[in-house]
C-alpha cells in the first residue's frame, strides 16, 4: 500500500486544529491514541501502524472534540481455495 498522508486542518468556519489521532477496531473500540504533540507526521504514522495492525479506523480530534474520521484499513476478505482435482491411478 502507499503512504497515506495525514490532514492538517479541517476546512469549516473557523480553523480547527487536530490534537490527535484515535485508532479504534472495527467494532468501534477505542484501541490506542497519539498526540499531535510528537509532531503531526509521527503521530499520524503511528496511529496508520496500529490500525493496519488491527483492521482498524483512524479518527483525527480537533481542539474542540470533534472526531473526524480520516482512513480506514478493513480486513480483507479470505482467499478461496483451490480445490485439488483428485485424479485416478488407472
Amino acid at each position: 500500500m502507499g503512504r497515506v498522508k495525514p490532514p492538517h486542518t479541517f476546512q469549516n468556519k473557523k480553523m480547527k486544529t487536530i490534537t490527535r489521532y484515535l485508532v479504534r477496531n472495527a467494532k468501534g473500540e477505542y484501541q490506542s491514541a497519539y498526540s499531535t504533540k510528537l509532531g503531526n507526521d509521527n503521530a499520524f504514522k503511528y496511529a496508520t501502524l496500529t490500525a493496519r495492525e488491527i483492521f482498524g479506523v483512524i479518527y483525527s480530534v480537533d481542539n474542540n472534540g470533534d472526531e473526524k474520521k480520516v482512513v480506514s484499513f478493513p480486513k480483507p476478505e479470505p482467499k478461496k481455495k483451490k480445490q485439488k482435482i483428485a485424479q485416478e491411478s488407472i
